[in-house]
């Protein structure tokens, strides 16, 4: 999608290096060009489904926001992460966990943790429910509000169904507790890992057959639906 993206609103570049097998290549389209009339149902035509109003009305926004998109965008990495992360969540379709994975990934923000169910499961299963959170701040001799803190917080992550912003933010405040200042990358890593584990990767397994098929039942009802229907006699 991000190809079809800069393709259409993106500036072309010529590349003259014999070496490659490119000959052009297209910039990633300035915000601007996204503001422009028409650009929700061509995002759409291009397969961005319901991102594309996000993408024109955040894009238009920006233009509200600053004469110059791009200095704007460019000024969040110079304030806190709590500052930026409140102005990222002015744009539209930008929720808390998009917020913080653009904190983490584009604004220098070490501290900021992205959290989704997969990342709850996590900090459920390794760090919460293994006892090794309290055991980490006993260890370290932490002061006893922290400790008395911790507690509450293993108790709202354990009684968890569903990641609600109470417990986005014990995650957050557990995940920082533990590895400081860089924890959102600590984070990512914790995530990866986890995604490279044997039984993940074998519970996707079924999850992608089962969405082949559908797709292959879907092409087969689009087929019949367009074959001439047979005349009674």
């Amino acid at each position: 999608m991000i190809n079809n993206l800069c393709i259409e609103y993106g500036e072309c570049i010529d590349v003259d290096d014999p070496s490659i097998d490119i000959t052009k290549v297209y910039l990633f389209p300035e915000p601007s060009k996204l503001a422009e009339d028409g650009v929700e149902q061509k995002l759409k035509d291009l397969g961005f489904g319901y991102r594309a109003r996000y993408i024109e009305k955040s894009a238009r926004l920006l233009g509200v926001l600053s004469n110059d998109a791009n200095v704007w965008l460019e000024s969040l990495r110079a304030i806190t992460y709590a500052d930026a992360k409140k102005e990222l969540l002015k744009l539209c379709g930008v929720g808390p966990k998009v917020a913080d994975c653009i904190c983490l990934m584009s604004l220098d923000k070490m501290n900021a943790i992205p959290v989704d169910t997969h990342v709850m499961q996590v900090a459920t299963r390794d760090y919460v429910k293994s006892g090794i959170f309290l055991e980490i701040l006993k260890g370290r001799k932490d002061s006893e509000s922290d400790l008395e803190r911790a507690k509450e917080i293993t108790k709202t992550i354990t009684a968890a169904k569903s990641v609600t912003q109470n417990v986005y933010s014990s995650v957050n405040e557990m995940f920082n507790m533990i590895f400081g200042s860089y924890c959102g990358w600590a984070q990512t890593i914790l995530f990866v890992g986890d995604l490279n584990r044997p039984e993940n990767k074998e519970s996707e397994e079924p999850k992608k057959k089962e969405n082949k098929e559908k797709k292959t039942v879907k092409r087969e009802s689009e087929v019949d639906s367009k074959r001439p229907k047979r005349k009674k006699i």
